[in-house]
Order: structure tokens, then sequence, then C-alpha cells
């Protein structure tokens, strides 16, 4: 496909993002409150943490899959390796969501100091939880549509998630006289529809490569400890560049 058609998507989405932002977010604070309002921008800095506990396997992993993709047998061998890696980050999202329960339930009033209802701030910090731990899950799924070319599908599915969690929450709010539980709530519905999609994506277009790929030429052998190595590389440098 075209490259400008590609890039006009891209900054078209991106763009379409950040102007849904400057108008709904005055909204939301005119509708939920200074209290409430609060908790979206805590919610705002947990999401930020998601680039550390990546630590670099995204970009490792667009690599590979790229290299991948001189033949079936190396396809194949990524494949493993990549579900492996699935895994893992399913791990993780499992334990930020546990520690999500632990915290919201017995520290999030004493640490936020907030004087909404217990129960309201119990369910929207365990929400940030849920929710991190649903994205940090599309992370491995999202470097292989990368390695794809599939910028645009990637934009798509991101404009679908920025689409329901940000007007159509407003909207819920304001016309069903709605809280932070309701906004909460669409967030996990709008990450978890992100995720089935980036999945469903990722099947279409891995079987779709498969095809086209032949049993000829050298196969690469992919390590999943060299994998991990490179990636803590890279997510240093990423770090220390963030903080210069």
């Amino acid at each position: 496909m075209n490259v400008k058609y590609n890039t006009v998507i891209v900054y078209s989405s991106r763009i379409y993002t950040a102007i849904l932002g400057l108008m709904i977010i005055p909204q939301l604070l005119v509708h939920l409150g200074t209290s409430q309002f609060g908790l979206i921008g805590i919610f705002a800095v947990i999401q930020a943490c998601l680039q550390i506990l990546d630590a670099g396997i995204g970009g490792v992993l667009t690599r590979e899959s790229i290299k991948s993709r001189s033949n079936i047998d190396s396809f194949n061998n990524f494949t493993l390796i990549f579900y492996k890696i699935v895994y893992f980050f399913l791990i993780i999202s499992v334990l930020v969501i546990v520690l999500g329960w632990f915290f919201s339930t017995n520290y999030a009033l004493d640490f936020l100091n907030t004087t909404l209802d217990r129960n309201i701030v119990i369910y929207s910090v365990f929400s940030m939880f849920i929710i991190f731990a649903i994205k940090y899950i599309q992370g491995p799924f999202r470097s292989v549509l990368l390695s794809y070319e599939k910028h645009i599908t990637l934009s798509i599915i991101d404009v679908i998630g920025v689409t329901i969690s940000n007007p159509i929450a407003l909207l819920l709010i304001i016309y069903y006289k709605g809280d932070i539980v309701t906004y909460f709530t669409i967030q996990v519905i709008s990450s978890m529809i992100c995720s089935i999609l980036l999945y469903l994506c990722y099947k279409i277009y891995s079987n779709k490569v498969k095809l086209t790929l032949t049993s000829s030429g050298d196969v690469n052998d992919f390590e999943i400890k060299k994998i991990i190595h490179f990636a803590f590389q890279l997510s240093i440098l990423s770090l220390s560049l963030i903080h210069i």
C-alpha cells in the first residue's frame, strides 16, 4: 500500500486522539467533579508505567518477527517463542490484577486520602489495574502486527478504543447520570474489545504470512534467553534516553 496513504492514516488517528483528549477532558471534569476526576489523573500515571514493564521486549519481537519470515521453519520456530513470551506477559498481567485487588482493598483509601465513597474508590482503583493488565497483554500482538507493517490496522483499532473510552463514555455519563464507576467500566470494556481485535488480526495476518513462505533457506533459531537479554539492553537504553 502507498506509503503516503499509510502515513496520512496513522497521523490522522494520532490527531484524532489528541483532539478528543482536548475536548473530552474538560467535559469529564464538569460532569464528574474534581474529586472523581482526580482518579482519572492517577489512572493516567499508572498507564505511563506500561512502557517500563514492557522492558524492551516489544521492539525485539518486531525485529525477530521480521527475521522469521525467511522461510516456514523459521516462522514456526518464532511462533513457539512468541507464545512463550505471551504466556510470560499473561503471568505478569495476572500478578498485576492480584496486586491491584490487594492494593485497592487495603491501601487505596489511605493512599489517595479522598472523601469519595469507599466502594467507589476500591472499584475505580481495581479497574485501573485491570485495564493496565489487559493493555499489557496487547504488547506482543502489537509488535508482531508492526512487523507485518499493519500500521493502518493498528491505527483503526486505536481509534475504536479511543472512541469507546472517551466520547461514548462521556455520553453515557451525561445521559444516564453516570459517575466515575461508569467511566472505568467503559475503559475496561474498551480495553477488552481492543485486545480481542488485536488477537484476531494477529491470527488472520499470521496465517496469511505463513501461506506465502517456503521451506527453502537458512533456518533461524530463536532463543528466548537471547531475546530477553537483548530486550533488557534495549529497555535500559530507552529509559536512559527518556531520563536525558
